[in-house]
């Protein structure tokens, strides 16, 4: 994602945050986390790959969390003709060439979750990363990382994007799953516009 693709869904936070807690209590704040900053390597298996949109040196994926109040959970986003959802970038999408997925992440199995650049698509979910497993923030996870098979997305600026998200001290973000931490999503409000993202 872009950083005007950031400052964007910073607005679209501020929005939803505003109109959201007048109607749903539950919703303490939106967080949004620098997850991985790609290298010549990660450019290099996407073009390898075919990747429709190429993917920089520099990238920056960002993971955008809905942060609820105990006892609370998300249960859906979505547009109407009244009032649209729309979320766009002035650059593109990135998606991986070989196992990128627009809706339902978790229908990815985790052995192929940790190819090429699957971890750094681009996708809406409610919880799922891959089969079994759930996003949380890189500082919530408590089981490591997957690793990658091509050993590539082992870039570690450090700073701001934290600890890697492969390699013997990394964290990935993906922690397993229970019925407690995974909503099956639905396409309610998504469209065609969701094309965006493939």
């Amino acid at each position: 994602m872009s950083l005007s693709l950031l400052h964007k869904l910073c607005k679209i936070a501020v929005l939803l945050f505003t109109s959201l807690n007048m109607c749903a209590q539950g919703l303490e704040s939106i967080v949004v986390e620098r997850y991985y900053q790609s290298d010549a390597a990660d450019q290099s298996n996407a073009s390898d790959n075919g990747a429709v949109v190429p993917l920089t040196v520099g990238t920056i994926t960002y993971r955008v969390y809905v942060d609820m109040a105990d006892g609370y959970k998300f249960s859906q986003i979505f547009g109407t003709d009244d009032h649209n959802l729309s979320v766009n970038t002035t650059t593109s999408f990135y998606n991986d060439p070989n196992y990128g997925v627009a809706l339902n992440p978790a229908s990815i199995s985790a052995v192929n979750i940790r190819k090429h650049t699957a971890m750094i698509d681009s996708w809406f979910t409610t919880g799922g990363t891959a089969s079994g497993k759930v996003g949380v923030m890189k500082s919530e996870d408590t089981d490591g990382t997957l690793g990658n098979q091509q050993n590539i997305l082992a870039n570690n600026p450090g700073g701001c994007i934290g600890l890697p998200i492969t390699g013997v001290t990394g964290q990935d973000g993906l922690v397993a799953s229970s019925p407690a931490t995974f909503l099956v999503p639905n396409q309610l409000g998504l469209g065609t516009a969701l094309q965006v993202l493939d």
